[in-house]
């Protein structure tokens, strides 16, 4: 009886952290949006990478630590369309969340 509450707490636990971990993730990943929008007005483009947004916004670029073994946020800028896009990978190699500037929404790959 013992062994199988352990493993209740276990997981709850586990739930909760992760739960947390996702929404901090995805709210630092919106003030990079904000960031980069930022950037645009005061720029007239968007940056081309996100290590052009330091160190006016950020010391170091942005990482997120909800994925032992992807941390990055990956951007992309599309000179050619104007638009951008950032995505970040939740839980390895599920997880993937992509934002388009064009639709300007969260989409869940996976």
């Amino acid at each position: 009886m013992k062994s199988v509450f352990l493993v209740l707490i276990i997981f709850i636990t586990y739930c909760l952290v992760s739960s947390c971990t996702l929404d901090y993730t995805r709210t630092k990943a919106d003030g990079i949006i904000e960031n980069i929008e930022l950037y645009k007005q005061e720029n007239g483009n968007y940056p081309e990478k996100l290590s052009d947004l330091v160190p006016e916004y950020y010391n170091k670029v942005p990482i997120h630590y909800s994925s032992l073994m992807d941390c990055n946020y990956k951007y992309f800028y599309d000179e050619e369309r104007g638009g951008y896009s950032l995505s970040y990978t939740y839980f390895y190699p599920y997880g993937r969340y992509f934002y388009g500037s064009e639709k300007k929404v969260w989409v869940d790959i996976d």
